[in-house]
């Protein structure tokens, strides 16, 4: 009995210790969490003209859009970790740089081409969950979330708890965008629809 009581207290002190550097929990059937570490210390800000130079150096093409949720928006900020290519790049209507607070966020990375889902594989995510929402647009997986839980305390001071976020993949990169004031998947299809290579 001693030793049953020692092994499940060591089981759960793995588990907890996994939580704990992982920083966040995968999307449940319903829901998605979204809790990320701090990005300004692993980052640095730079302007739309060095990102780009530092993409097609690098052979990274960009996807941008070209119609936002609301006329007012406009690029704020970009932030940048060139080690492992991390991107946020923030758009405010009130001059917001802060990506944890901004009406409207894009963040870009890499992903290993074996783990870019299909829509088929989205789809069967979607079919779980009454708001979550699986869409192939311009031929890209897309999968929004519609009720995410956001873990940042100052984007829930702001916005409460949940925001909209989509996962879009195109080649090589996932965009997750950040849409706290988009009230359903329909209103960011049209933001999805119009993103093209940047120059």
């Amino acid at each position: 009995m001693i030793n049953q009581n020692k092994k499940f207290i060591i089981s759960l002190s793995i588990v907890l210790i996994i939580f704990i550097v992982i920083g966040f929990y995968r999307p449940s059937v319903s829901h998605f969490t979204l809790d990320e570490p701090d990005f300004y210390g692993i980052s640095e800000e730079i302007t739309l003209e060095e990102f780009l130079n530092y993409t097609s150096r690098n052979n990274i093409p960009i996807h941008l859009p070209n119609k936002l949720p609301t006329e007012n928006l406009k690029m704020t900020a970009i932030y940048l970790q060139k080690g492992s290519f991390i991107t946020i790049i923030v758009y405010s209507e009130e001059g917001n740089k802060d990506y944890k607070t901004a009406e409207f966020g894009i963040e870009i990375v890499r992903v290993n081409p074996d783990r870019v889902p299909t829509f088929s594989d989205l789809q069967a995510k979607a079919d779980k969950s009454p708001d979550v929402v699986a869409k192939l647009i311009n031929n890209w997986p897309v999968i929004i979330y519609e009720h995410a839980y956001n873990g940042h305390s100052k984007f829930r001071e702001k916005y409460g708890d949940y925001n909209l976020i989509a996962f879009v993949y195109i080649g090589q990169l996932r965009y997750l965008i950040g849409a706290p004031l988009v009230n359903n998947a329909n209103d960011l299809i049209p933001t999805i629809e119009s993103m093209s290579l940047a120059n």
